[in-house]
């Protein structure tokens, strides 16, 4: 079952280079523990644009199919920032979780790939941001196309199923491709 992939940004490498160099990152992304000490102790702007700008590596990683680089900056962007009340940053940690089931799926470690899409929704599942149910539902299908490539086909159906339940009546265009989609892989898989 072909995966619903978030469509990228073009590269920004140059500007998250920047804005990491603003808070004393190094513009080739090598870390020391005194800089990384004063960004996650910086005042809230300062962390959200660090946590944009790591999640932003990922992103241009990801862009350059260096999986395994990416994977590094999502999971740093979750570990920095995963217990941040504050809603922007937030709204990076959920990107980097979707984002690391995308690069798992990419590096065909479904199981792997699950266990992000599924943290994913365990943290973000009820947010009332349309943005963040976009990928919630988008989520849910992945984990479905996990589930069918692991020839989990009754698991990948019941994902697929919680979708098309969840969101029928969702009136937000992405939110329906998802949809649409998750009934078309219930009706090509129902003799499975």
């Amino acid at each position: 079952m072909n995966k619903k992939v978030k469509k990228k940004n073009p590269l920004k490498l140059k500007a998250c280079a920047v804005a990491l160099s603003l808070w004393g990152l190094s513009a080739v992304f090598t870390f020391s523990s005194s800089p990384v000490m004063a960004a996650e102790t910086a005042s809230n702007a300062a962390q959200e644009q660090v946590a944009k700008a790591l999640f932003d590596k990922g992103v241009d990683l990801d862009n350059l199919h260096r999986y395994e680089e990416a994977l590094a900056a999502y999971n740093d962007v979750i570990k920095r920032f995963g217990n941040s009340q504050d809603t922007t940053i937030q709204e990076q940690v959920a990107k980097a979780l979707f984002d690391k089931g995308v690069a798992l799926d990419n590096l065909h470690r479904y199981e792997e790939a699950l266990a992000a899409y599924n943290d994913f929704i365990t943290r973000f599942g009820n947010s009332q941001d349309t943005k963040i149910q976009e990928q919630v539902a988008m989520a849910l299908f992945n984990k479905g196309g996990d589930l069918y490539n692991l020839h989990r086909i009754g698991q990948a159906r019941a994902d697929w199923e919680e979708l098309v339940y969840r969101f029928k009546d969702n009136p937000d265009v992405k939110i329906q491709k998802s949809v649409k989609d998750a009934r078309h892989n219930l009706l090509v898989t129902r003799n499975f």
